[in-house]
């Protein structure tokens, strides 16, 4: 599953964060690809080279091995993003298709941290209703105190 497969994600947000663009001639360049007359993105999260495979998280770490949150394959503009950053907040619908992912929350986290926060652990994990009243999965990931990221620090995680 790539790094934007989870339709269900309500909010995805870096914290301290920074992103660096790479065009996908860059990419295949990188694993000794040069002048690739065919360059394809065959998932979110790999980049065909002419029969080279280039998987985009790799990538991404060689180029800046600090705290990599996820990197992305933006298929229109023919770039690669890499994100990095001190924690990220995700918070996913547990709509019809989604619902299993709030049973277990810490659980759920951990899986969505393959696909957006691949270096900085999770910090927080919970279920709560939005203002619409569905649950949604809110993960925090971050390698200290969320509580320096979030407004008003008055309440305990």
């Amino acid at each position: 599953m790539g790094t934007t497969a989870w339709s269900g994600v309500a909010h995805y947000e870096i914290f301290s964060g920074a992103i660096q663009r790479h065009t996908f001639k860059e990419v295949c360049e990188s694993v000794g690809v040069k002048d690739a007359l065919l360059i394809t993105a065959s998932s979110s999260g790999d980049l065909d080279c002419m029969g080279t495979m280039v998987f985009i998280n790799k990538f991404c770490r060689q180029k800046d091995k600090k705290n990599l949150l996820r990197g992305v394959i933006e298929k229109d503009s023919k770039q690669v993003l890499c994100q990095y950053g001190d924690g990220a907040e995700l918070s996913v619908v547990c709509d019809e298709k989604h619902s299993d992912l709030c049973l277990n929350a810490a659980k759920s986290c951990n899986e969505m941290r393959k696909y957006y926060s691949q270096e900085v652990p999770l910090y927080h994990s919970s279920v709560t209703n939005d203002v619409n009243r569905k649950r949604e999965l809110n993960c925090y990931f971050s390698f200290s105190d969320i509580k320096r990221f979030l407004p008003g620090d008055d309440e305990t995680l």
